[in-house]
């Protein structure tokens, strides 16, 4: 499968007497398997299964081939296998050249999962990076909670196959900018900001804020925010009414900000992974009863809701070979001397050394080389809960180093941020003071301009004059 592609067949007929095999093509377009019809009479197709499985008969060859399962751009597929226990519905799950794994309905051949199985070169290249190493062989478990995957440096990985078909859902939004917003202050601008909440129901789940943009009606801000909507069934994920709630603020150095405006969007009326870009008519926050509202601007924003795949989480991984491993099996759980199983893996490599692990990465032995008994087992099942209480304490540890970081980095943007204010609100204020003595200066004239107009001197009238043609600023300075 060097193309990438997936093809289904179907058996029918007896192999002692005549066995016939059809090629039915890319799982897109098998229909009328035992499954699909059991699934059928028992109703559990939805009317978009119904509707595929009808059209499906009338496409044409070209219209198979731009429905085939990968594409022919894909990477080589490795090894291929089906899952009939992780979901309702029988899942193909590959693994190849590209060292990802993917995981598709077996009815539509639609993506469900993808994830990394971060198989990489033991030495980094000539920039520096570490290549991704295909993935040569997988297996997984009879009860399919675990996964196994090889690469051909001799390297073994175990995940936990649960999660593989939980999507993470992300909101990510960009706030452009406003138009047409109230003036707040004596100047006749305000200096806008906006404040976003996140809400499932009435129940903020998050919050965010734009930058103050000073003495603007139709500011321009086009910062980017992400919100995290949640991890698992993308269903239960969007079950509850989840709303973006923007205000709009003047900002004030000093008591209260003034409201200027409120808005809100329906997260749950977009289509997944499709950017929205639109305006928000703003409402009067405060408005009063009876009297018709008068407008308060618009905000426009861009709205997207991204949809990843869960990456599952890393069992153990260690060097199970010298060489290339050529193939691989889970076998049934072996027992200890109190009864509790211990599912094994079956490594085979070049070498020719065939190698008996536990999904933790603890060696049992090597067949035709050595022997074993459930005391064997039972050391190497506690061998591997200790291995495992290290992982998982380094992955805590490497967790707990990056939410440090994330906490630096957050301080550090807040102190500058706060620092920014600081700078901005000083030098509002200088604008401010400086507007002030402006006026002032500006009053002042005007009153001894009326004084000189008022005199019975004909000199001071036409001082008056001159005043308003312009004098100098010493001129009335030297009076008052």
């Amino acid at each position: 499968m060097y193309d990438g592609l997936i093809n289904t067949w179907e058996t029918a007929g007896n192999w002692k007497r005549k066995l016939t095999i059809v090629n039915r093509g890319p799982p897109a377009l098998l229909r009328k398997t035992s499954k699909h019809m059991a699934r059928k009479k028992s109703g559990l197709l939805d009317q978009g299964d119904l509707t595929r499985s009808n059209t499906m008969k009338l496409e044409s060859d070209q219209q198979r081939a731009d429905r085939e399962f990968l594409g022919k751009d894909a990477a080589a597929i490795n090894a291929i296998s089906c899952l009939s226990k992780i979901s309702s519905n029988h899942i193909w799950i590959t693994a190849g050249m590209d060292g990802s794994v993917h995981l598709f309905d077996c009815l539509d051949g639609s993506l469900r999962g993808q994830f990394d199985a971060g198989h990489l070169s033991e030495k980094p290249g000539v920039d520096g990076d570490f290549d991704r190493m295909p993935v040569l062989c997988m297996a997984s478990d009879l009860d399919q909670t675990t996964l196994a995957t090889a690469d051909d440096q001799g390297s073994i990985k175990t995940f936990e196959l649960s999660t593989a078909l939980d999507e993470v859902i992300t909101l990510k939004f960009t706030i452009h900018g406003a138009q047409e917003l109230i003036a707040a202050d004596a100047n006749g601008l305000s200096d806008p900001y906006v404040k976003v909440a996140f809400r499932a129901g009435p129940q903020t789940r998050q919050e965010a804020q734009t930058q103050v943009i000073q003495g603007t009606l139709n500011p321009n801000w086009e910062e980017d925010f992400n919100f995290l909507v949640g991890s698992g069934n993308r269903h239960e994920i969007m079950k509850p009414h989840w709303t973006l709630h923007f205000t709009v603020f003047d900002y004030d150095r000093f008591g209260g900000h003034d409201e200027l405006g409120v808005t809100s969007f329906d997260v749950n009326s977009l289509a997944f992974g499709l950017e929205k870009k639109q305006w928000l008519t703003l409402a009067d926050p405060d408005p009063a009863p009876g009297v018709l509202p008068k407008p308060h601007g618009r905000v426009q924003i861009s709205v997207c809701l991204d949809v990843a795949y869960n990456q599952p989480e890393v069992i153990s991984e260690w060097q199970a070979h010298d060489g290339t491993i050529l193939n691989m099996q889970l076998t049934k759980p072996s027992t200890t001397l109190d009864g509790s199983p211990i599912p094994l893996i079956i490594s085979c490599a070049v070498d020719n050394k065939i190698k008996v692990w536990t999904v933790h990465g603890v060696l049992i032995g090597n067949l035709g080389f050595s022997s074993w008994d459930s005391r064997t087992f039972e050391k190497a099942r506690n061998q591997g809960q200790r291995r495992r209480v290290e992982m998982l304490m380094l992955k805590q540890k490497n967790q707990d180093d990056v939410l440090d970081l994330q906490r630096k980095k957050m301080e550090k943007e807040r102190r500058e941020k706060d620092l920014q204010l600081e700078e901005d609100s000083e030098r509002m204020q200088e604008e401010s003071e400086e507007r002030e003595r402006r006026l002032a200066h500006e009053a002042a004239k005007r009153e001894y301009i009326k004084r000189l107009e008022s005199s019975d001197d004909l000199n001071d009238r036409l001082k008056a004059v001159s005043e308003k043609m312009g004098i100098p600023n010493e001129t009335y300075h030297s009076k008052y």
